[in-house]
């Protein structure tokens, strides 16, 4: 089956892969590949989903999205992104 990679920039803090995890599998998605870093800041992470093609893929991007630790999703698709939702963000940040 295909595969969808989202990017979602986080507040970084213990449990947060746990919490973005969850709800990918709790929404019935299968996780092929999971990487995350930090950003030069600290306080940042930035976390690469890959998850098997599904027809409710935009339903778990909307939910990935509405977690109180995620600045900003990106939905992308041959490279390109396709998707942006992200939260209001101090100017320091860096994240457009």
């Amino acid at each position: 089956m295909p595969a969808r990679t989202i990017e979602l920039f986080v507040n970084h803090h213990p449990g947060i892969v746990a919490q973005v995890a969850g709800v990918v599998f709790r929404r019935g998605f299968e996780l092929e590949a999971v990487d995350y870093t930090l950003t030069d800041r600290g306080r940042e992470g930035r976390m690469v989903l890959t998850v098997v093609e599904h027809r409710r893929f935009p339903h778990l991007v909307r939910d990935l999205a509405r977690l109180h630790d995620v600045r900003c999703v990106r939905e992308a698709a041959s490279g390109e992104v396709t998707q942006v939702t992200a939260r209001e963000m101090p100017d320091d940040t860096g994240i457009e």
